[in-house]
């Protein structure tokens, strides 16, 4: 099953479960700030402080990514007279493998469809552990909503 993203953030573009969990390592490889703060939603990006919460998860991010593998996720939906009116994703990024010998676990939370608040579709928040485990440290970028 291939789901696709419909991010409706400053950047227009479509991704599957594989191409985002991509593109947030492309932007923590390459600390493309700008980058990873447009996968957000419209809600995020303007009323909470990416800028720092990013800055500080790239700090802690360290290396390029050599290896990961995508574990699945979770999510839901809700369907109102046979259409779907709210559908969220968690998708969990384990096993990733830095250049410099560090271990990460990311999870991203996000909404592919809310018809009540179509600003909350895209990414709400990404929490990296630093670690395989999800009992390890973590820091988060935004807020899960």
């Amino acid at each position: 099953m291939v789901v696709v993203f419909l991010l409706t953030s400053c950047v227009n573009v479509s991704f599957s479960k594989e191409g985002i969990c991509e593109e947030v390592l492309r932007c923590f490889d390459e600390e493309d700030v700008d980058g990873l703060k447009s996968l957000f939603c419209e809600e995020i990006q303007n009323t909470h402080n990416l800028d720092e919460d990013i800055k500080n998860a790239m700090d802690i991010y360290q290396g390029k990514t050599i290896s990961y593998k995508i574990i699945g996720g979770t999510g839901g939906e809700t369907v109102e007279n046979g259409k779907i009116v709210l559908k969220d994703e968690n998708i969990q990024i384990g096993e990733i493998k830095t250049d410099t010998g560090n271990e990460y676990v990311i999870v991203i939370y996000s909404y592919v469809i809310n018809e009540e608040y179509p600003n909350r579709i895209g990414i709400s928040a990404i929490d990296i552990f630093m670690g395989y485990e999800l009992e390890a440290d973590k820091i988060t970028v935004g807020k899960v909503l």
